[in-house]
């Protein structure tokens, strides 16, 4: 019993010492792989020292003959023979005390015929400090690591609300709009890609006064997936009402981009109160959650989830830009279950249309919308939202 009990300790710390406990994984790059056959491609853009490195699979398992690095000192190591699983994070062993990686090389095919994305990640660990010295922190790894030296990362994404999402699908740069900045004066923007890396060759905002002003975003700079990228804003004027952005999907498939701000309001949820005394109804102190945009006649689904749950009695949908014609909105509670409003009725541009939230559930996480322009064009719909 006691040989039994021994050898079992001493799996589990060879297993303690081969994956670094509690590893803070942050993202650095990607490369990508076609279908069958092999190809030889190198990922060499490091900051600093790591204490490990790990590789994730998207959209298709991937077959390496072979992963190596190369250190500082010249040396090669190889890192991982076999298959990666489809979104599985794989933990590289780094052998010895070389913790400077130069460059990795890849031999590897996608096992899916639309090819496969293959993340790297870092857990820099100790080396912070290094990375922040590298030539490319101000360019690159800062935008790639906003929360370092901030204290708890979930808490500082969540002071980021999502006001809009656009979509850009392939490698050919797209120009949009997200314009659901009306009653907001903002102390930060920010952009987060989702399903995809993004590029943006051009993000511009427009003030209530008119003027224009680019934002500090570098052409080819990369918008990792999943990373929110804090953009400056020039000057004092914080009352945005739009921002236009040229931007286009990293692996040429789709990529959904969030706009996300931070408000200069006491209480960052309330937002700011906007009355509608012309919608016919009883006066109500709206704020307003975020925006999405439908374009052509025929109907499109999209969904908001930055409703951030509260006691909301009525949602308002505000047409921008057109008509719009909705045929349902459905809402989804706290605790899962959803409730379908049929609509079926034209929406007046810049004016508001109200629904009531019945029954005693008010923690609304999340609204879908069928909606369409009415003449064929494109329109934003505002979502707001009555707080009892």
């Amino acid at each position: 019993m006691r040989r039994s009990t021994l050898l079992a300790m001493t799996a589990f710390l060879a297993m303690s010492a081969s994956a670094p406990a509690m590893a803070a994984w942050d993202r650095i790059g990607s490369v990508d792989f076609s279908y069958r056959n092999d190809r030889q491609t190198q990922y060499g853009n490091f900051g600093g020292s790591v204490e490990a490195l790990a590789l994730q699979a998207h959209d298709s398992s991937v077959m390496c003959r072979n992963v190596t690095a190369t250190f500082s000192n010249g040396q090669t190591a190889s890192l991982f023979r076999g298959t990666l699983p489809v979104n599985r994070q794989v933990t590289l062993d780094l052998p010895g005390d070389q913790r400077l990686v130069r460059r990795i090389d890849f031999n590897c095919h996608a096992n899916g015929r639309a090819g496969a994305t293959v993340d790297i990640s870092a857990d820099i660990g100790r080396y912070q400090t290094e990375w922040r010295n590298s030539p490319d922190w101000d360019r690159l790894w800062a935008r790639l690591f906003p929360n370092w030296g901030r204290g708890d990362n979930n808490r500082r994404d969540a002071d980021w609300q999502v006001l809009g999402s656009e979509n850009f699908q392939g490698r050919r740069d797209r120009a949009t709009t997200v314009a659901g900045f009306r009653g907001r004066s903002v102390t930060g923007i920010a952009l987060r890609a989702l399903n995809d890396d993004a590029r943006c060759m051009r993000v511009t905002a427009t003030f209530a006064n008119g003027q224009t002003q680019p934002l500090n975003i570098d052409r080819g700079d990369l918008l990792g997936r999943n990373r929110i990228v804090q953009l400056d804003l020039p000057g004092g004027d914080r009352n945005v009402t739009r921002i236009d952005m040229n931007c286009h999907a990293e692996h040429g498939r789709n990529v959904t981009i969030q706009v996300m701000t931070t408000d200069t309001t006491p209480d960052r949820r309330q937002g700011n109160n906007t009355r509608f005394p012309d919608r016919g109804i009883n006066q109500v102190n709206w704020s307003m959650l975020g925006t999405k945009s439908f374009e052509g006649r025929a109907d499109f689904a999209s969904n908001f989830a930055g409703m951030r749950g509260d006691d909301i009695t009525s949602i308002g949908l505000k047409p921008v830009g057109d008509d719009a014609f909705c045929s349902q909105m459905t809402a989804t509670f706290g605790n899962g279950m959803k409730r379908n409003f049929a609509i079926n009725t034209n929406l007046v541009e810049n004016r508001v249309f109200q629904i009531d939230m019945p029954g005693e559930r008010r923690d609304v996480q999340q609204v879908d919308l069928n909606c369409h322009a009415q003449h064929g064009q494109r329109v934003a719909i505002e979502i707001y939202a009555n707080k009892g």
